[in-house]
């Protein structure tokens, strides 16, 4: 007779067995770690070391008042130190500053000089407000004052109403014959004076006021000669420092 086969054990945990002991618990999952750091940004071109020409020319025009080359070469120069490097931002700055001075100051002698100057009617063309006036620009009936020395060159004068005291009034204009070389001043001189003397004289000596009046004359310098001027003034002058009230007469 055959014997049955011994039971099998119980699987573990069935029965009386106690069940096996659980393990330690699995940790919580990490959380997602840092992201990689950025790259880093562009770096400047290093200096070259050398001062930028444009700067340097900006600077120089600046200075000598080359305001339109100045400004080119200054924003130039400032573009170039920007992408290479280069030396001389303070050059171009500057160049550009004494730049806008220059025009400023210009702007600034335009408008006092344009006040200065001596002021016409239109109708009558009688100076009606004193200021300057070129000598070029004399009519007869202009007066002025401030007479200059003998021989000395004139560019202008102080014209004033002929109403105010004034020291000279211009009677008349003559012209010097020739068309070669300069002369000379003293052949010049003496030959407007004999023009003036001709054709003022009797004007002069027949004024109410004769007594106090001399005759002075503008001629032609070697250097409007050579511009085509033959052209003299004929002045009449108050002696004695004195001073005109009005105007001489016919």
């Amino acid at each position: 007779m055959t014997q049955p086969p011994p039971l099998m054990p119980p699987p573990p945990g069935d029965g009386n067995t106690p069940p096996y002991g659980q393990g330690a618990p699995l940790p919580p999952p990490q959380g997602q770690g840092a992201g990689m750091p950025p790259p880093p940004g562009y770096y400047p071109p290093p200096p070259s070391g050398k001062t930028n020409g444009f700067a340097i020319a900006a600077l120089i025009f600046g200075i000598i008042g080359g305001v339109l080359f100045a400004v080119i070469f200054g924003f130039v120069a400032l573009s170039q130190i920007r992408k290479r490097g280069d030396k001389g931002r303070g050059m171009a700055i500057a160049g550009l500053v004494l730049s806008a001075a220059w025009v400023i100051l210009l702007v600034a002698v335009f408008i006092i000089g344009d006040g200065l100057r001596a002021t016409r009617d239109t109708n009558t063309g009688q100076v009606t407000q004193a200021g300057q006036l070129d000598v070029f620009d004399l009519k007869d009936g202009d007066c002025f004052n401030n007479v200059p020395g003998d021989n000395k060159e004139v560019m202008s004068v102080s014209a004033v109403p002929c109403t105010q005291p004034h020291d000279a009034e211009v009677l008349s204009q003559v012209t010097v014959a020739g068309s070669g070389a300069y002369p000379g001043t003293d052949q010049i001189a003496a030959e407007v004076e004999k023009l003036c003397v001709d054709k003022v004289g009797a004007r002069v000596e027949a004024s109410p006021i004769a007594d106090k009046l001399g005759i002075y004359y503008f001629y032609p310098t070697k250097e409007s000669w050579a511009q085509g001027d033959r052209a003299g003034t004929c002045v009449a002058v108050a002696n004695d420092n004195g001073k005109l009230t009005a105007p001489v007469g016919k």
